[in-house]
């Protein structure tokens, strides 16, 4: 699979719940990276010990094979919590290296973005998640909210990524509840035209980080190239109201 880089429609989506479901349903080994965690104050950058995406990571894949590169006080865009600590900002070289590093010795390298496709993580470059996808050949999986504007957000998001140069992403659905509403369900139809090869990657229930035998349930939520069970075209068919 590669470098995939994990990126939303927003914050609370369910980025780092999705690395997981795919981590915990591949076949061979699976890195996982968080660029920067904004909003924690503790410890040390990697420590899955700590409260973070990474520790939601490795509890739910049962894996401890987690990197992050910073980790920022101030719950802001990196490079604004960055100059608000005083911390060294993430530099685009070192985050290249790093995972380029990780792909050679990986099967799977899941980067989990910090914000959107837009956010800054250095404040002298500007670079985004844009520059480093380009410069380590990586796809894009886009994790979309559930919410009325959902297919605006959508459309927007896989929009941007196909202007700069990276073909279709692929995209799941985050948090569907169980009784989503028939404006979701209706959304969900357009949602998939969006994605790649108009299949969706996975639509992962609300609550799945939650409870028992997640590797199974995430099976159930993600498609068979993403190493699940679950036939999306069919799914989505079943939710038209």
């Amino acid at each position: 699979m590669g470098v995939v880089i994990v990126t939303g429609t927003g914050t609370g989506v369910g980025k780092t719940v999705t690395c997981a479901a795919i981590a915990a349903c591949a076949k061979g080994t699976v890195a996982y990276v968080k660029l920067a965690q904004t909003g924690l104050d503790a410890a040390q950058p990697g420590d899955a010990a700590q409260p973070g995406d990474a520790a939601q990571f490795a509890r739910l894949a049962r894996s401890d094979n987690v990197h992050e590169f910073a980790r920022y006080p101030e719950a802001l865009p990196p490079n604004l919590a960055a100059m608000l600590s005083g911390r060294p900002a993430l530099a685009l070289a070192d985050a290249v290296r790093q995972v380029i590093d990780l792909d050679a010795l990986h099967d799977t390298v899941l980067v989990d973005g910090t914000g959107g496709l837009s956010a800054k993580y250095d404040g002298h470059d500007d670079w985004t998640l844009v520059d480093l996808a380009a410069a380590v050949d990586a796809d894009f999986l886009a994790v979309v909210g559930v919410h009325v504007d959902m297919v605006d957000h959508a459309s927007l998001l896989t929009s941007a990524i196909e202007a700069e140069g990276f073909g279709r992403a692929a995209v799941a659905i985050g948090n569907w509840a169980a009784d989503p509403g028939p404006a979701a369900r209706f959304a969900l139809f357009d949602v998939q035209r969006l994605a790649r090869r108009s299949q969706l990657a996975g639509v992962l229930p609300a609550g799945l980080a939650e409870g028992v035998n997640f590797r199974r349930r995430a099976r159930a939520a993600l498609s068979p190239d993403w190493g699940g069970t679950l036939d999306t075209r069919a799914f989505v068919s079943r939710q038209r109201p």
